[in-house]
């Protein structure tokens, strides 16, 4: 759900749709690259070889006991906690509880807790960099969409480019060649080149049809323009589209629950049934539009044209939005797989030969396994979370909504190739808190990230807690 908040979050993808994009990304991103961070948890934070083989699986189970029933009460109430800090803390939890605190490998710990602080940061310092420099080449340019049809094909071919190049650094044998770092190099420029190509011949001719082709004042009233009005900034041509008492009704708003429905002349269904006729519709939506919309606007020199043509260069951020989210989701099954499949590999090495060393591999069917659990957890609860991250922390439009994705997903793949298990919720978070600073403080709900990092902080005993209970009576059990 965290990989997915900012798409939904923005308007840029239904909720539906993103729970079945993410859900196969999350897939694929488990089975592809989940190997190397699973190796990281089933050995590499305690000494399997201190303990008795039966009181090591009692822990590793008790480890994953402990981390889900942390991270499934703080998810019900929608708080975007880290799995990855509740199966570390577990871990460390039945260690101690075991009488093996001098097993625990402090120093390779350390680098974990590090990479905790590192990575947000870093994923925030990418996101506002990367908007600062959309804002100032494409929004708060005089002709924005023209800047924006330039952007998209670079953009997407950079996307895509990073992630073919992490499945070939970080996948598996069959998909990693073993060739020098400058022939990856040129692989990476060549994709580049490719893409490129491919999105400036199709992906923008076929944009532009579809702009010229709904660009008409009923779509100043659907929930996608009002939330970009609301989240473009009072500074930009886009939102000053809007009143202060408007923007102030559509910030109060997205605060409720009513933000996930359609707008009130659209269905269910996605049609265009509702009590008004045709005719009452549009002229009601396009009284709207010019009554609601504009007076500010017109008082600043913006005319109608203007200000569509802000509306459609975030419109034409909606692929990249996607495609990031579909980035996103592969690096975070790639990552927050293993927080399920290194304890129970070690699991499943003690069924199998009775051993419990935690070295033996993760066998492909059981990142396959794990990537199915995480699509599960998707669609029964995922929508929980997608509202914290994709709308209360700040608003987004679909320029910031792919700044911030980019920048979580480079951060997250880099972490995964080199095995740290990180937390993807973290780094999406201080990525979407990056992009708010760029408006400035006022962007960013401070409070509500004060609380995200509370429950962060309280993740590791609360989940270590729970495990040390589990430990005590499974390896009174077993022994």
């Amino acid at each position: 759900a965290n990989a997915l908040g900012t798409s939904v979050g923005s308007k840029a993808i239904s909720p539906r749709r993103a729970i079945l994009l993410g859900g196969l990304f999350e897939f694929l991103g488990s089975s592809l690259v989940g190997s190397s961070v699973s190796s990281t948890l089933s050995h590499e934070i305690v000494a399997p070889s201190v303990f008795r083989p039966e009181s090591f699986v009692a822990g590793m189970f008790a480890s994953l006991v402990g981390a889900f029933s942390w991270v499934t009460f703080a998810t019900y109430f929608a708080l975007p906690v880290s799995s990855t800090h509740a199966i570390v803390g577990s871990v460390v939890a039945f260690s101690i509880a075991g009488g093996h605190g001098g097993s625990i490998k402090w120093d390779h710990l350390e680098s974990i807790a590090i990479s905790w602080v590192v990575s947000p940061v870093l994923g925030g310092v990418l996101s506002y960099l990367l908007y600062w420099l959309i804002k100032r080449v494409v929004v708060m340019h005089k002709h924005p969409s023209v800047r924006a049809k330039h952007a998209l094909p670079l953009f997407m071919a950079v996307v895509c480019a990073t992630v073919l190049i992490f499945i070939l650094i970080g996948g598996p044998p069959l998909l990693r060649p073993d060739i020098a770092w400058y022939w990856m190099a040129l692989i990476y420029a060549a994709s580049l080149a490719i893409f490129y190509a491919l999105a400036r011949a199709t992906l923008v001719p076929a944009l532009v049809r579809h702009l010229a082709a709904t660009s008409d004042p009923d779509l100043l009233e659907t929930p996608m323009a009002k939330s970009l009005i609301a989240a473009a900034g009072p500074h930009t041509p886009l939102g000053r589209a809007g009143t202060g008492v408007e923007l102030e009704a559509l910030n109060a708003e997205s605060a409720h629950p009513s933000t996930w429905t359609p707008s009130p002349f659209v269905s269910q269904e996605g049609g265009s049934e509702s009590s008004e006729s045709s005719a009452e519709r549009a002229t009601s939506v396009a009284g709207a539009a010019t009554r609601l919309e504009f007076p500010s606007a017109v008082e600043k020199g913006e005319d109608h044209a203007s200000v569509m043509d802000a509306l459609n260069a975030e419109r034409l951020f909606v692929p990249l939005m996607i495609v990031t989210a579909c980035s996103v989701a592969f690096a975070h099954g790639g990552n927050d797989v293993a927080n399920a499949i290194g304890p129970f590999d070690v699991l499943l090495e003690y069924a199998l030969d009775g051993t419990a060393t935690g070295t033996k591999g993760m066998p492909f069917y059981v990142a396959m396994g794990g990537g199915v659990a995480i699509v599960v957890g998707l669609l029964t609860w995922g929508y929980k979370v997608m509202r914290t991250v994709g709308e209360k922390i700040t608003r987004l439009t679909f320029t910031k909504g792919f700044a911030a994705q980019f920048g979580a997903s480079v951060s997250v793949l880099v972490a995964t190739i080199l095995g740290i298990p990180i937390s993807t919720t973290s780094v999406l978070v201080g990525s979407v808190t990056g992009v708010g600073l760029v408006d400035g403080n006022r962007g960013v709900d401070l409070k509500l990230i004060g609380r995200i990092v509370a429950g962060w902080i309280v993740t590791l005993p609360a989940a270590g807690l729970v495990t040390a209970v589990v430990f005590f009576l499974v390896d009174a059990i077993v022994t």
